[in-house]
């Protein structure tokens, strides 16, 4: 079996997904937060620039995630 690695890095800081709600329309519409949008569009591009014109994949996928956060300086040392 031959396993065809893409790797991609996305800058910046990570940004926490929230649920999508219904606002204030009766459960007509979700809403993702911009930030979120934003951040998805990102992974997005990245990946397809990744993917460097590869077909979409078919079978079983593996994922392996590295995210780095700063530690906050409200920590105690």
């Amino acid at each position: 079996m031959i396993f065809d690695r893409i790797c991609f890095t996305i800058p910046g800081q990570a940004v926490q997904f929230a649920r999508a709600n219904n606002g204030q329309r009766g459960g007509l519409h979700r809403f993702t937060p911009a930030p979120q949008r934003n951040y998805m569009a990102a992974i997005s591009m990245h990946a397809a620039t990744a993917m460097a014109g590869k077909p979409p994949t078919t079978g079983p996928v593996a994922l392996q995630m590295r995210v780095e956060y700063l530690v906050p300086q409200s920590w105690s040392k």
